[in-house]
C-alpha cells in the first residue's frame, strides 16, 4: 500500500486539522486547570496528615484506635486514599478531553477503511470466537481501542488486548498487544498457530496453545529456525505452512520489529502483535497534538497491520477474493 493510498482525502485532512486546532484551545485551558487543581487536590490529604500528627504526639491514647501504631496506620491509609483520589479528580478532566479527541478523530482519519466503527474499552465482537486454547491463564482482561471495518474486501476487527494474572498490585502482565481478527474465505478445520522461536514471548505462546498440537515444519530452514508451527489438524495445516502462509510469514518477519503471531481457527484468522506501544496514542495535554507528528504515523501503523492480515487472507484464498458476508459482515 502506497503512502498516498492510505492517507485521508484533502477534505478529511482539513477536518482533522480543524479538530486539532479546536482541541488546542481546550488543551491549554485543561492544562491550566490541572496545574491549579493538582495542588488543591492534595489539601485534604495534607490537612489529615497534619491533624493526625498533632493528635498522635498530643494524646496518650489517640482517638478511634487502641494504640499509637494503629492510629498512625489509619492516618497513613487516609492520607494515601485522599491524595490518590484528589490527583485522579484533578487529572480526570484532561483525560476525558484527550479521549473525546480520539472519539472524534479515529473514525474519520482512517480514510482507507470502509464502514469504520470505533469504540473504547468495549468487548470486541471476535473475542467470542477465539478458541479456549488461544488465551493464557489470566485473572483480568482489559480492552483498549477497538476499530472495526472493511479494508478492501477484507472485514476485520482490530483491538488492543491487555491480560493480567492474579498477582498483587493488579497482577503481572500476561499479554500486552494488538490483535487483528479477520475472516478467511477458506475454512480451516481446526486450529493452527505460528509463533517466533526466539524472544520474550516465545515460551508464552508455546504454552498459550497448549494441548494436543502437533509441531510441524515448513521445509524452509530459515523460516523453521525463526518460527514454531503447531496444529491439531496437521494434514490440513502442513500444505499451508509449506506453501503460501509460510511465504507470507517469512516476509512479515523481515518487515516487523515484533513479528506478528498467527492463529487460524475455522473461519477466523488472528494476527497477534505483542507490543507495549499504544497504537492509537495521542499526546497528553502537556504536548500539542499535530497532524504530521501524531496522526500520520498512527494511520501508517494501522495500514501496515491491516495489510499484514490481508496478505494472510490472500494466502488462504489463493486469490484476491471478493467481499463476502459472514461473521464480521
Amino acid at each position: 500500500m502506497s503512502r498516498e493510498e492510505f492517507l485521508p482525502s484533502e477534505e478529511a485532512v482539513a477536518a482533522i486539522r480543524a479538530d486539532l486546532a479546536a482541541y488546542e484551545t481546550h488543551r491549554l485551558a485543561a492544562l491550566r486547570n490541572r496545574r491549579v487543581l493538582t495542588p488543591l487536590s492534595l489539601v485534604p490529604a495534607a490537612f489529615v496528615a497534619v491533624a493526625g500528627f498533632f493528635l498522635l504526639i498530643g494524646s496518650d491514647k489517640p482517638p478511634l484506635a487502641d494504640d499509637r501504631m494503629e492510629f498512625a496506620w489509619w492516618v497513613f491509609l487516609a492520607v494515601v486514599m485522599l491524595a490518590g483520589g484528589g490527583l485522579w479528580l484533578a487529572h480526570r478532566p484532561s483525560a476525558m478531553l484527550q479521549q473525546s479527541l480520539r472519539d472524534r478523530l479515529l473514525p474519520s482519519l482512517f480514510g482507507f477503511v470502509g464502514e469504520v466503527e470505533y469504540s473504547h474499552a468495549t468487548k470486541p465482537f471476535t473475542v467470542d470466537y477465539l478458541p479456549p486454547a488461544a488465551l493464557p491463564g489470566y485473572a483480568r482482561i482489559e480492552y483498549g481501542d477497538v476499530v472495526r471495518g472493511r479494508h478492501k474486501w477484507m472485514r476485520f476487527e482490530l483491538f488492543e488486548l491487555h491480560l493480567r494474572d492474579a498477582g498483587k498490585g493488579g497482577g503481572n502482565t500476561v499479554f500486552d498487544g494488538v490483535v487483528v481478527s479477520f475472516e478467511i474465505p477458506t475454512e480451516f478445520n481446526g486450529l493452527m498457530m505460528a509463533t517466533p522461536r526466539m524472544g520474550a514471548f516465545s515460551t508464552f505462546f508455546r504454552d498459550l496453545f497448549h494441548g494436543k498440537l502437533t509441531e510441524l515444519t515448513s521445509g524452509n530452514e530459515l523460516l523453521d529456525a525463526g518460527y514454531e508451527f503447531r496444529s491439531d489438524n496437521p494434514a490440513a495445516a502442513k500444505p499451508l505452512i509449506e506453501g503460501p502462509v509460510g511465504t507470507v510469514l517469512a516476509g512479515l518477519g523481515r518487515d516487523w520489529r515484533e513479528p506478528p503471531r498467527l492463529a487460524l481457527s475455522n473461519k477466523i484468522g488472528f494476527l497477534l502483535l505483542p507490543t507495549s506501544k499504544d497504537f492509537f496514542e495521542l499526546p497528553g495535554v502537556e504536548t500539542p497534538a499535530s497532524y504530521e507528528g501524531h496522526i500520520e504515523p498512527m494511520i501508517a501503523e494501522l495500514s501496515r497491520l491491516l495489510d499484514a492480515a490481508l496478505l494472510v487472507r490472500r494466502a488462504m484464498a489463493g486469490k484476491e477474493g471478493r467481499e463476502e458476508e459472514g461473521l464480521l459482515g
